[in-house]
């Protein structure tokens, strides 16, 4: 009796688990489709996992795991693979969904490029050394040892970056409620900027008043930023199983000539280059001269073997303490700016003893030397396009504030653009002048951002002498960059870039996606946030802000720090125009603790190469020095550039 209970148990259980349903075991299929250097992989998953790994051979190698209840659900899946134009395309597809995924299981070249994008993939990606954009809604993230110039998504899930080698490109992680952790293994060479709504820690350790934070990490390199609107965002040192080398800075691939000098530099394709160098992050590579067919652009210095006669050197106890460095007389000056690497603080009461000057790897005799007590001129240079209309009055708002804080005896100009520029305020001391003068401004029309910086460098501050800052402010890109020509720039960014090397003002750039992050009084937040673009991107609608989630907007990115890099500025990217007051007081901190240094160089030869410069604090390795980056040493028959491409507001 007791047997036959026992069999009708085994029985009954067997049948109740039949009843349940079953996962199938995933059916896997393997493709392999051949790339080619320049090629991009494009991964659309919504549902499963995305493993991407380094492989053997000029192929993709996807093997592709079904997950469903059980085998009659396979119809209900399809996956998708075929080439076109440069780019190799697996696409999952989920008819009738009830719980299936799909998992990859990928290798491919390391130089390859890869775009990765779905509602809910986990994906983990490593050793890849082209360009990566990853863009998931839940999604987690898991990525370790790019060298490429990345770009991290999320809405809501999390991001775990893992560096053990040296990045040779900047790297972006952004999400809105998700968490994001940044391990890095000691010895390599990086700027850090973390932003977090919740927590920020830093090795373990938080601070509740403290959520952003910009560090230093070794001499130089690429940007890292992490940013998380509502989360969590966490850094600390990685443990040895992540090192897998320790590179000093790398020298980025030299950009190839061109052909056709004339042809102006644009925006690349979405899958990026991985031979190409936006940023001149090593102190050995020197930038391509850029020059237009109509005119050889010459600059205004004048380099000279032999220093300049005393008489021509302005002494300490002369009545005009403001330092005046003229390219007339052959000076070549730099501000510069000291902060500590480990606490971002400014660095004040330096001496000309503690600084050490190099040009091209050759030490240079400092000739002048004057502290922060010198006084300065600030162009400021702000956007009112369309787009700023709904945020204008905290924008106005704001820089109001910002020229309250820096000194009393700084002079303060006021520009504004949107399709074309007009100067609204002279150089003045009147806070109040300029007050008034901001709040006259009015938002419309579009961006023609390089024609704006160009007159301002042109026009404004051309007979600017002494201590000298221009603070750009804008919400997007160049219309140029859109294709929208009527109302982008006439003069190209590689024609303005060339400018901004032969000039000794400090730029500092303000990047705010104004439609993505303006806050209604509701609370809500307005336009194409981070999740309307990923979901219009997802649900094949484009999103509501097409700059964020094309191109253009990751290019306006790169091309305001590469300026604020060349001239010894910072570029600050806010998630929302209220931290508008955080960046500008950063800014005026940086502006009241600054030293301008001037030096003849030893080189005699004039014939209009790049000259590296690089600056050193004597004996102290935790403060990084900042200015522009070099010059063009130019003949000294050459005259100043001129420019007709300017259009002016009415």
């Amino acid at each position: 009796m007791k047997s036959i209970a026992q069999s009708l148990i085994i029985l009954m259980s067997f049948a109740a688990a039949s009843a349940l349903p079953q996962q199938a075991a995933p059916r896997k299929e393997t493709r392999a489709i051949p790339i080619s250097r320049g090629n991009t992989l494009v991964v659309h998953n919504d549902y499963g996992k995305v493993d991407l790994r380094p492989g053997t051979g000029p192929r993709v190698l996807a093997r592709i795991g079904k997950n469903v209840a059980d085998q009659s659900r396979l119809s209900e899946i399809e996956v998708v693979a075929h080439n076109s134009g440069g780019k190799i395309f697996l696409q999952s597809y989920f008819f009738d969904y009830r719980g299936e995924s799909v998992d990859f299981e990928i290798t491919l070249p390391s130089w390859a490029n890869v775009i990765v994008w779905g509602a809910n993939p986990s994906v983990s990606i490593e050793g890849m050394e082209g360009f990566v954009r990853i863009q998931t809604l839940t999604g987690s993230i898991q990525a370790r040892n790019l060298s490429g110039a990345a770009s991290l998504l999320t809405e809501s899930g999390s991001i775990d970056y893992r560096l053990g080698r040296q990045p040779l490109h900047e790297a972006r992680m952004e999400t809105i409620s998700g968490s994001i952790d940044l391990r890095v293994v000691e010895g390599l060479h990086a700027r850090l900027w973390m932003r977090a709504g919740d927590r920020l820690t830093w090795e373990g350790t938080w601070d509740p008043d403290i959520r952003q934070s910009e560090r230093q990490l070794g001499e130089g390199g690429p940007l890292l930023y992490a940013g998380s609107l509502g989360g969590n965002v966490g850094f600390a040192t990685a443990d040895a199983q992540y090192v897998q080398t320790r590179s000093p800075i790398p020298s980025p691939p030299s950009r190839p000539q061109r052909s056709d000098r004339s042809r102006p530099q644009t925006a690349p394709e979405l899958a990026g280059d991985s031979s190409r160098s936006d940023r001149p992050d090593s102190r050995r590579q020197r930038p391509p001269q850029l020059k237009t067919p109509d005119e050889e652009r010459q600059p205004d210095i004048r380099v000279a073997s032999q220093p300049p006669p005393a008489d021509a050197i302005p002494q300490d106890g002369d009545a005009s303490s403001q330092p005046v460095f003229r390219a007339a007389v052959n000076w070549i000056s730099l501000n510069v700016s000291v902060r500590d690497r480990r606490t971002n603080r400014s660095i004040p009461n330096l001496g000309a003893e503690d600084f050490r000057v190099y040009e091209d790897g050759a030490e240079q005799q400092v000739a002048r030397f004057e502290s922060n007590e010198a006084p300065i001129s600030l162009l400021l240079l702000l956007d009112v396009s369309g787009s700023t209309r709904s945020a204008m009055r905290l924008i106005q708002r704001s820089s109001i504030n910002f020229t309250r804080e820096i000194k009393a005896n700084d002079r303060i100009a006021l520009a504004a653009f949107n399709s074309r520029v007009r100067l609204v305020q002279p150089f003045t001391n009147d806070r109040m002048e300029m007050a008034d003068a901001i709040s006259s401004l009015r938002s419309g029309g579009g961006t023609a951002f390089y024609d704006a910086l160009d007159a301002s460098i042109r026009d404004y501050m051309r007979d600017v002498e002494g201590r000298k800052a221009i603070v750009v402010f804008t919400d997007g890109v160049d219309n140029q960059l859109t294709g929208d020509w009527s109302n982008g720039s006439r003069t190209t960014f590689a024609e303005l870039f060339r400018e901004i090397q032969e000039i000794d003002t400090t730029i500092y750039t303000i990047f705010l996606d104004t439609e993505g992050q303006v806050t209604t009084r509701s609370g809500g937040r307005r336009g194409g946030g981070l999740g309307g673009i990923l979901g219009g991107i997802i649900l094949g609608r484009g999103g509501n802000n097409r700059r964020l989630g094309g191109n253009a907007y990751d290019e306006a990115r790169r091309q305001l720090e590469k300026i604020a890099e060349q001239t010894g500025g910072r570029m600050y990217s806010p998630f929302d125009v209220r931290d508008l007051d955080h960046v500008y007081s950063e800014i005026a901190d940086d502006l009241r603790v600054q030293y301008t240094l001037a030096y003849t160089s030893t080189n005699p030869e004039r014939d209009g190469s790049w000259r590296e410069i690089e600056v050193r604090i004597r004996d102290n390795r935790d403060w990084v020095a900042r200015t522009r980056r070099g010059y063009y040493a130019s003949d000294s028959n050459s005259s100043s550039p001129t420019s007709q491409r300017r259009r002016f507001l009415p």
